[in-house]
């Protein structure tokens, strides 16, 4: 009897033992879209596959061999998550939604700092304390449309605090600067909220220019009073707030020279993502890599390769959550096409 007892116990012992042992995968392949260069990639690479092999491994799954990928275009990445040569991609949204008819899922999406801000309630993004309290990191941000201190632009604030509606008059009346047409928040997202509010674009304004050398000689312009309205993402302000003083020779602050006056569609920041056919990855290993990207990438103690791709943070996402995406990706197909 007391050997049956002992057997029983040695089996249950056993059982919960294996229970805890984690489950062995063969290998695991990741692809990064070239957002770094090569040489920084390969000094940073093993740090980080270190990092998520023992994260993989907190979370139920001891991960044989873990590879990343860097690619030389962001079509080479996307293709090598179609075709299952990775199992996991750090790809732009605009590779993704090409490509997402090819059976491609949304497992997360990066985080960067944007404000927390009602944009029903543009006076709060115009006032820097509600700004500077409610800067956080989210899985989106906005562009913004700026007035600057041209008589133009200070009388269209008038009537825009007044509670007045600006008209398409008021609108084509006035000098707009923007960056290159590609730029989701230099030209895009404004053209998109032109086209909602006015059924007009960017390019059809009397007066718009296309400066070249980007938000430096952008934000110039707008302190020289060489534009009246100029577009660009929520936190403009916030990064060339010591230069309007420093380089452009204000006197005053930009949080006073500088107002928002319109605010545009939310812009997703990129995703992570994986192939539905990809039989390797069953719902426990997506949940455990889930979990891994997100503990490293949310750490305090932040990761030398997600550091340098940008990658702030990392949130839960799906397809679903893409689908805002469609006006911009129409509205570059009918400006190229």
């Amino acid at each position: 009897m007391k050997k049956l007892l002992s057997l029983l116990v040695l089996l249950l012992v056993l059982q919960g033992c294996q229970g805890i042992l984690p489950t062995k995968v063969e290998s695991l392949n990741l692809v990064i879209s070239p957002n770094i260069s090569e040489e920084t990639f390969l000094k940073v690479k093993n740090e980080f596959l270190s990092l998520l092999k023992t994260e993989l491994l907190n979370n139920g799954y001891d991960v044989n061999k873990i590879e990343i990928q860097y690619t030389t275009s962001n079509n080479q990445a996307t293709e090598s998550i179609v075709t299952k040569m990775a199992d996991i991609g750090f790809l732009t949204k605009l590779s993704y939604y090409e490509n997402r008819e090819n059976n491609l899922e949304v497992l997360l999406s990066q985080l960067e700092y944007s404000y927390n801000l009602s944009t029903d309630d543009l006076s709060a993004w115009n006032d820097k304390a509600q700004l500077d309290t409610n800067k956080v990191l989210l899985d989106h941000h906005y562009a913004g449309i700026y007035v600057g201190s041209s008589t133009k632009g200070q009388e269209l604030y008038n009537k825009f605090n007044q509670g007045e509606s600006l008209t398409w008059i008021d609108l084509n009346s006035s000098k707009w600067c923007h960056i290159v047409v590609t730029s989701q928040e230099g030209c895009i997202y404004p053209s998109l909220w032109l086209i909602d509010n006015f059924s007009r674009r960017i390019a059809e304004l009397f007066s718009h220019e296309l400066v070249v050398k980007g938000y430096p000689e952008l934000m110039s312009k707008l302190a020289n009073q060489e534009c009246d309205i100029v577009v660009g993402p929520d936190t403009l302000r916030e990064e060339y707030e010591e230069e309007w003083s420093k380089s452009f020779n204000r006197s005053t602050s930009i949080y006073n020279e500088v107002k928002m006056i319109a605010i545009t569609q939310p812009i997703l920041h990129n995703p992570i993502v994986y192939s539905s056919l990809n039989e390797k990855l069953d719902e426990g290993l997506l949940s455990a890599i889930k979990k891994s990207l997100m503990n490293i990438a949310n750490s305090e103690n932040k990761n030398p390769l997600l550091e340098a791709m940008d990658v702030k943070g990392l949130v839960e996402s799906n397809n679903e959550a893409y689908d805002s995406f469609k006006p911009a990706y129409d509205y570059l197909h009918r400006i190229f096409n």
